[in-house]
């Protein structure tokens, strides 16, 4: 036991990045700021987008609402995000109630 917690010790950290050596994690740190302190929307649900993908799931997509020049964050590359919202039975229980939410960067849902 003794030997197992020296060699957990002996990681050396600076092999490892920090959040804030990440450009993303400036870039999100910046964005959530702004949106906390002006309440800016800053995505929208695009209605014309909404689609039942025959299954158990809902896709659409999420626009990007500010002007490029007021990106926050300084993110001038926000296209359209991709929405979905799965729904799924629970084995056990029977009942429907397990959602999950998948946003991505990709293609536009529809």
């Amino acid at each position: 036991l003794i030997v197992a917690a020296l060699h957990v010790a002996a990681v050396d950290k600076s092999k490892f990045r920090t959040c804030k050596q990440g450009s993303f994690c400036r870039r999100y740190e910046k964005y959530t700021e702004h949106i906390l302190k002006t309440g800016d929307v800053v995505h929208a649900l695009d209605p014309s987008s909404i689609a039942l993908d025959g299954t158990n799931a809902v896709r659409a997509s999420l626009v990007y609402t500010q002007q490029q020049e007021d990106s926050p964050g300084g993110d001038t590359n926000s296209g359209p995000l991709s929405l979905q919202v799965a729904f799924y039975r629970d084995k056990v229980a029977g009942h429907c109630g397990i959602v999950r939410l998948l946003v991505d960067a990709g293609p536009s849902a529809a």
